[in-house]
């Protein structure tokens, strides 16, 4: 029984450790400053991804943009993996290193026009994976 006990217990120790945690971020883009938003998604956001990659402190990205709408509005989905639990808990001080070292000066804007101009915030989530591909 004891034996049973600890398998058990180092099976959800191991997926616990190894199994991958995501964000998930639904942002509205006012289709009238898509240069706007799209510059400040690559300049600032993926920026910081390529180079989190490149340290490993994630395991992937991904950004997916949806039809605009009837009110000249599109989505875009920004998915940030990370490899277990433990790279998630420590990303935030890692990211904020990043963007400290790659934006000195705070967000990068194509012009004028600011980001509560063009973008709204939908909604965010964190999920853990349970299907992986084989």
């Amino acid at each position: 029984m004891k034996k049973i006990t600890l398998a058990i217990f180092i099976f959800s120790s191991y997926l616990a450790i190894s199994q991958k945690i995501s964000t998930f971020d639904i942002v509205k883009i006012n289709a009238k400053y898509e240069k706007e938003a799209m510059y400040f998604y690559e300049q600032n956001w993926l920026a910081f991804r390529k180079e989190a990659l490149k340290q490993k402190v994630i395991s992937g990205y991904e950004m997916y943009r949806s039809p605009a709408d009837t009110t000249h509005h599109f989505d875009l989905t920004l998915i940030t993996i990370y490899k277990n639990e433990k790279a998630f808990k420590v990303s935030e001080e890692k990211f904020r290193l990043i963007m400290k070292a790659i934006s000195p000066d705070g967000p990068k804007y194509l012009n004028e026009v600011r980001r509560d101009q063009f973008l709204k915030y939908i909604a965010g989530s964190e999920g853990k994976l349970i299907h992986p591909k084989k």
